[in-house]
């Protein structure tokens, strides 16, 4: 043809120009399409004049090519030069367009503000086809790192960070379409490392499947059924982690467990009526679906557990037992008392089966007031105890405890009694 370049420089000049002005479209284009996320519209203006800026640069340098070469199909070193400068553009088009950063100071309620009134960073980086987020302090010290597939709603997918407050890293893991999944590590304050993992809710439904014939489940005693609860509960306690996303919202959980207890000692038909958290019900799934009772079950048996877990901050803080001024209920010990009466619930299951007594509850009033560290230090039925601790854990703030004039931890026990009229 007429036009038709007469020589290999020749043809390498317009194919250069040809892919580097389709790089550039493309890289035009995506910084488009990313618009509504980063609101950059006159950065992406800037940044694509820019690159065609070099298209006309790289094109003054190719241009000499047309008639200071014979037609000859060996590469010469003027070449070679100009066809490195092409790669090296063609390699850092590609990278720039690859993910885009996003940085934002934030104030302590997460709102955007100016760098100097800031508390922490947020950093969005924007990938191909997902998203990464991380939460920096002011140092630079990531403290969550969490992988999106969308932002506008937020779906969790891929890997993911969660850090204590102190810094130390709390879980690892990964989401799968905002769903716990695969393999994850607790970190426990100790340094010691858990590694758990999560399968679907409807495999541990084909796990922890219902047994179907009724005419087999009947009614434990009440020796046997306590026996029962006391072993799945300890054994709950024993593994369980509060997911990252459910301890963002909630240090403390209490909860109902409906299952029935086979013959062969594992559980079926588990139902958690009371909870609207995924993330805790595949907790509990996990571990119930682990269990194996440790003693004979001669009949299998439906029953009702509760169980709660508070997280507690471990601290380097000596806990008293007497000090020069105990801490103080509002109103004194008629107040405990009378707030003990109005807040206190007789468990329905206990009123059945006539049980009645009195339950020791011991906890540590911390130097600010608050309740921590609740504990049965004696008990007398699952329900009743669990009750009581409900009760505790709902007293208001305290006039704390000091010794040698400062404010310290004291350890406290209340009884608590169960009398049916």
């Amino acid at each position: 043809m007429k036009n038709e370049p007469k020589n290999f420089c020749q043809q390498t000049a317009i194919k250069g120009h040809s892919v580097i002005w389709l790089v550039c479209r493309i890289g035009y284009q995506r910084q488009i399409a990313d618009l509504a996320l980063n609101e950059k519209l006159k950065q992406i203006q800037r940044f694509g004049s820019g690159h065609f800026g070099m298209i006309v640069r790289l094109k003054s340098l190719t241009t000499p090519c047309s008639g200071t070469v014979r037609t000859s199909n060996k590469i010469t070193p003027d070449l070679m030069k100009y066809l490195l400068v092409l790669i090296l553009f063609l390699t850092s088009t590609f990278n720039s367009f690859s993910q885009d950063t996003l940085r934002y100071y934030l104030n302590d309620q997460l709102i955007s503000t100016n760098p100097d009134s800031a508390t922490l960073i947020r950093e969005i980086i924007t990938h191909k086809d997902h998203y990464s987020m991380s939460y920096l302090n002011l140092n630079g010290a990531e403290i969550n790192y969490c992988e999106f597939k969308s932002l506008d709603p937020f779906i969790l997918d891929g890997l993911a960070r969660h850090y204590y407050e102190s810094g130390t890293i709390y879980s690892t893991g990964s989401y799968n379409n905002d769903k716990l999944t695969g393999r994850w590590l607790y970190h426990g304050f100790d340094g010691e490392i858990d590694t758990v993992t999560y399968q679907s809710i409807d495999k541990y439904s084909n796990i922890l499947g219902s047994n179907n014939d009724k005419r087999r489940i009947k009614k434990p005693s009440i020796k046997t059924e306590q026996k029962i609860q006391k072993s799945i509960v300890e054994f709950l306690r024993q593994n369980f982690h509060l997911p990252a996303r459910t301890r963002s919202a909630h240090r403390y959980v209490a909860f109902g467990v409906k299952l029935i207890i086979d013959l062969d000692g594992k559980l079926k038909g588990v139902n958690i009526p009371d909870s609207y958290d995924e993330d805790l019900q595949l907790e509990v799934y996990r571990i119930l679906s682990m269990y194996q009772c440790d003693f004979e079950i001669k009949k299998a048996c439906e029953t009702t557990i509760y169980f709660d877990n508070m997280e507690s901050n471990p601290s380097d803080e000596p806990v008293f037992f007497i000090v020069d001024t105990m801490p103080e209920f509002p109103g004194g010990d008629e107040g405990v008392r009378r707030f003990i009466a109005q807040t206190v619930r007789y468990p329905v299951e206990a009123q059945k089966k006539g049980i009645q007594g009195r339950v020791y509850v011991s906890f540590v009033i911390d130097r600010h007031g608050k309740i921590g560290e609740v504990k049965i230090a004696k008990g007398i039925d699952f329900y009743i105890d669990n009750e009581a601790l409900r009760v505790v854990r709902s007293m208001p703030d305290w006039t704390p405890g000091s010794h040698n004039g400062k404010p310290v931890k004291v350890t406290y026990t209340v009884p608590i009694n169960f009398v049916l009229q």
